[in-house]
């Protein structure tokens, strides 16, 4: 964890730093070059900021699946009844057979 923090805090440094850096060149440039150095910096923020948040939607999915499945498992305890005893009740009740060639008139003809 403090290694994360620290890693993360040398991170954000560096890239004050060299933002700062960057500007100070861009002084003895023209006004236009400056506008693209701001607006080239600006997209570089927001690229690393939409990966981080995409990167954090996706580690948070497969948390949210596997709540929803403790949550309806605690449910079905609490109400008493488990998976396996509704799957028995399914397959206990045997299907009607779809063929009508099992009725009367061709059972009559052979």
């Amino acid at each position: 964890m403090i290694d994360n923090l620290k890693r993360w805090a040398y991170r954000m440094t560096m890239l004050v730093l060299v933002s700062v850096l960057l500007i100070g060149l861009a002084y003895p440039f023209p006004a236009d070059v400056a506008l693209l150095f701001a607006v080239d910096l600006a997209a570089y923020v927001e690229a690393v900021v939409a990966v981080y948040v995409t990167a954090q939607v996706i580690r948070l999915k497969p948390m949210l699946t596997m709540a929803k499945q403790w949550f309806l498992t605690a449910y079905a305890r609490i109400r008493g009844r488990t998976a396996s005893r509704t799957q028995i009740s399914r397959r206990s009740a045997a299907p009607k057979s779809a063929n009508d060639d099992e009725d009367g008139a061709l059972l009559l003809v052979a």
